[in-house]
């Protein structure tokens, strides 16, 4: 009987206990009974305006690596030439958007929660995420 969920209350610690360091989620997904919900209220945490204060906030969830990016923030992701990585706005919309080491770089792009436009992009190595406004998730499945 709680109003909030055991990753909430993890992060919330984290935020507790941070000097502006970085911060890596690590959680696993059942094969045997997948839990769709936990998943996406994992994923709607990563993006509280509290994990800002985070120089980096990554996550791993099963296979798939997570990198937040928050309002005002510029994060280099290593990634390997070749990997596929999506861009979704799971947490509203943002605004100026500027990558770099991308098949199709974005600039100053703004990405809708409605829309998919940031999906199956290709890195040409490195991947650099600028963020204007908002809460950018980069998804390397």
């Amino acid at each position: 009987d709680k109003d909030f969920t055991d990753t909430e209350l993890a992060l919330s610690t984290a935020v507790e206990h941070a000097s502006g360091g970085d911060l890596l989620v690590i959680g696993g997904v059942d094969s045997t009974d997948p839990r769709l919900d936990h998943v996406l209220g994992t994923l709607a945490a990563l993006g509280h305006e509290t994990l800002a204060e985070f120089a980096t906030v990554t996550a791993v969830i099963g296979t798939d690596e997570l990198h937040v990016v928050h309002s005002g923030r510029t994060a280099t992701v290593q990634i390997d030439a070749g990997q596929t990585f999506s861009l979704l706005a799971l947490h509203g919309p943002i605004e100026g958007v500027t990558t770099a080491g991308a098949r199709w770089p974005l600039t100053s792009a703004t990405l809708q929660a409605n829309r998919a436009r940031g999906v199956s992009n290709i890195a040409d190595g490195p991947v650099t995420l600028t963020v204007g406004t908002g809460v950018l998730t980069m998804v390397i499945p």
